[in-house]
């Protein structure tokens, strides 16, 4: 849930006004209360991990249909999922247009159930085609608010807390601004498993992780580079070996939380 009553929030406030300047290195959405909710990843100017909200964007698509009384009767079914039903002039996306096209635009409640009501459209006479309906929500947000990766943004509105996520920082925004670019240098982390496998592609259900290795492009504890083992070996000062599986895993999540990179690769 956002909570925007804590203490951390009224320090976090004190310290940056409610308005935030962070580069965006991720988004994805979460759903609370029934409504979709887009989280922005990022880091601001002074280094600290951020996580901004962004509410009241909806998923959308396009349907040019034969009949508007029955595409509306036949949505009857899918009430709790649409919000809105609009007609638009739009040109239509494929292929070459001289004039714009009657389409209708179909506002939902819930991204997860755009495929799935896309494929009913799909099958009904009335149904001409549908447009717009394969773009993933989060990147339908950042097209529409015009929000780049790696670029610079201001973002104003409320400090909040939130269980679903671990940044330093948490604003639900009101108005987001794209602000003059700074200096950054992502914190990278590469990562490559080796596994025991008899033959073929390992199988997660019975071939074990046996080696994982770790290399940081800003130093980790004094380290560039991590060498976990789910085996005891020979110490080495950057090696780290484990009685099992299990406890190679769980200081690997513990790597990566402390580390906390802006890109993992491998």
């Amino acid at each position: 849930t956002l909570d925007r009553s804590s203490a951390a929030s009224d320090v976090y406030k004190r310290q940056y006004m409610n308005s935030v300047k962070f580069i965006v290195l991720d988004a994805d959405y979460i759903m609370l209360e029934n409504r979709p909710i887009i989280r922005l990843f990022g880091k601001t100017s002074d280094n600290k991990s951020i996580t901004v909200f962004c509410n009241n964007f909806y998923p959308y698509f396009y349907i040019k249909t034969k009949s508007k009384e029955k595409l509306l009767e036949f949505l009857e079914k899918f009430k709790n999922e649409v919000i809105s039903i609009e007609e638009v002039e739009k040109y239509e996306p494929i292929g070459y247009r001289e004039e714009k096209t009657n389409l209708l635009k179909i506002t939902l409640r819930n991204p997860s159930r755009v495929p799935e009501i896309r494929e009913e459209l799909h099958k009904q006479k009335f149904v001409e085609k549908t447009y717009e309906a394969d773009i993933l929500f989060k990147y339908r947000f950042l097209a529409d608010r015009n929000i780049f990766g790696m670029r610079w943004y201001e973002a104003k509105g409320s400090f909040v807390n939130s269980e679903t996520v671990f940044t330093d920082l948490k604003l639900e925004a009101k108005e987001i601004s794209e602000s003059e670019e700074i200096d950054f240098e992502p914190k990278i982390l590469s990562i490559d498993i080796e596994c025991y496998n008899s033959k073929g592609k390992p199988d997660p259900e019975k071939d074990p992780i046996i080696l994982i290795s770790l290399s940081f492009s800003h130093e980790y504890r004094g380290q560039k580079s991590l060498v976990l083992s789910s085996k005891r070996v020979p110490f080495n000062n950057n090696i780290l070996s484990f009685d099992s599986e299990d406890k190679m895993l769980t200081e690997f999540l513990k790597i990566v939380r402390e580390y906390d990179p802006d890109v993992i690769t491998g």
